[in-house]
């Protein structure tokens, strides 16, 4: 044992009433572990299913977490226990970043637990069973080593398993950085130095875990934003590399981004995505354009554009007519995760509305992390050339409605490159 400490004199109050789970709250869990153990995809019997750690002892804190484990014999699945080990810290990695569920704030971190395990944690409760099966001691908590371990060891995994080749690794990288903070802090509220959040925090630092993280990290996004070879290859430099093409009201591809003698306003969207678009829909969009910005010619040199959603699926809001999400039942605050289940099980128009949902959801994770990286980039780099870095940032909120954004932002580096400017570590 490392060390004992006074705590809280109750259980967590927004899961416990005394020592009794909250109404309901029970089988929602157990409807939480049933769908973690059909994305888990073996076929080994369930022999409990347990909650464990803070939730379930008096060391908890506003920032605690959930930790709810299935509990199965490894070796229904493979002799090889290492082996299934890593299997299971894969999928729970996959599962915690692709479904990020929480209960009143609490995350909720699932984990499918050997029962041969020791339970090393002075308060276990059997969500099957409906019962204790270790009760907690209101006036002290004991850590054990392989608690420790046990807190440290799927972040360990998850670190082990970021590669430089995932488009999705700063995303990753963040998330990890995020759920390190809040487990240290849940310790160090609870129980100080030497609660075993903290001591896990400590084993990763000490193995050198968060240098490689935070190596990655820096590493990544200088590679990704590097405004050099590089650039061009980055997710940043395909926005400008991509080839853009206009629609007219009839739903053709009338060619470049670049409006001809006679011509209408267009609506200019890059080439894959108009190909990937049905003329109908192309011709909604190009007909939307044209009601929302009708100037074909804008007064001024560069006048601003006016940005206009490709297509009004989901917001209800044209005159006499209902948005077709709402009217298949797609709703916009819906998770990718239903929006799959969805398109994936439907037919028809709602499946081509889940699905068109579901894009345009990505499209925004995808733009957030492009505005995180380049703004991870200008934090930790400084323009050697301030003049002409003031000069790009000028004429990009000249050209662009909204300054700073991700896209604003980009064109600037991209205009301040164009102009000799290079680019220095910031001290």
């Amino acid at each position: 044992m490392i060390q004992e400490y006074q705590t809280q004199n109750t259980l967590n109050p927004k899961l416990w009433d005394g020592d009794q789970l909250k109404p309901g709250l029970r089988l929602k869990l157990l409807k939480i572990a049933k769908y973690f153990y059909e994305f888990l995809g073996i076929d080994a019997p369930v022999k409990g299913i347990i909650l464990t750690g803070s939730s379930v002892n008096y060391n908890w804190t506003e920032n605690s977490d959930i930790d709810l484990h299935i509990l199965i014999n490894y070796k229904d699945i493979n002799d090889s226990i290492p082996l299934v080990r890593d299997y299971m810290m894969a999928k729970k990695s996959i599962w915690n970043n692709t479904y990020p569920l929480k209960y009143k704030g609490m995350p909720i971190e699932l984990y499918a637990q050997d029962e041969n395990e020791p339970h090393a944690s002075t308060g276990v409760y059997c969500l099957m069973c409906d019962k204790w099966l270790k009760v907690p001691d209101p006036e002290q908590v004991s850590i054990d080593d392989e608690e420790i371990n046990k807190k440290a060891g799927p972040y360990k995994y998850e670190i082990d398993h970021l590669s430089y080749e995932d488009p999705q690794l700063l995303l990753k990288v963040n998330s990890i950085k995020r759920r390190l903070k809040q487990m240290r802090q849940t310790g160090l509220e609870a129980a100080g130095e030497y609660s075993v959040e903290n001591l896990a925090f400590k084993e990763l630092r000490n193995t050198g875990y968060l240098e490689k993280l935070a190596a990655m990290a820096k590493d990544y996004t200088y590679q990704t934003l590097d405004l050099g070879e590089t650039y061009a290859d980055s997710g940043l430099g395909k926005w400008f590399k991509e080839k853009w093409v206009r629609l007219d009201t009839k739903g053709n591809i009338k060619g470049d981004c670049a409006r001809e003698g006679g011509e209408g306003k267009p609506k200019c969207l890059p080439k894959s995505k108009a190909q990937s678009m049905s003329k109908k829909d192309r011709a909604t969009s190009a007909q939307r354009k044209r009601r929302k910005d009708p100037v074909a010619d804008r007064p001024g040199k560069g006048g601003k554009p006016i940005n206009v959603k490709t297509e009004n699926f989901a917001d209800g809001k044209n005159p006499g007519r209902k948005g077709l999400s709402k009217r298949f039942g797609i709703s916009q605050k819906m998770s990718i995760a239903d929006l799959e289940r969805i398109a994936k099980n439907s037919t028809g128009e709602k499946r081509r509305m889940a699905q068109w949902n579901l894009n345009m959801k990505r499209g925004r994770m995808k733009n957030e992390e492009l505005g995180e990286q380049l703004n991870l980039f200008l934090e930790k780099n400084v323009p050697n050339d301030a003049s002409k870095w003031a000069y790009a940032k000028s004429q990009a909120k000249k050209k662009f409605d909204v300054y700073p954004s991700a896209y604003a932002n980009a064109w600037a580096s991209k205009k301040y490159k164009e102009l000799g400017g290079t680019w220095g570590k910031s001290k």
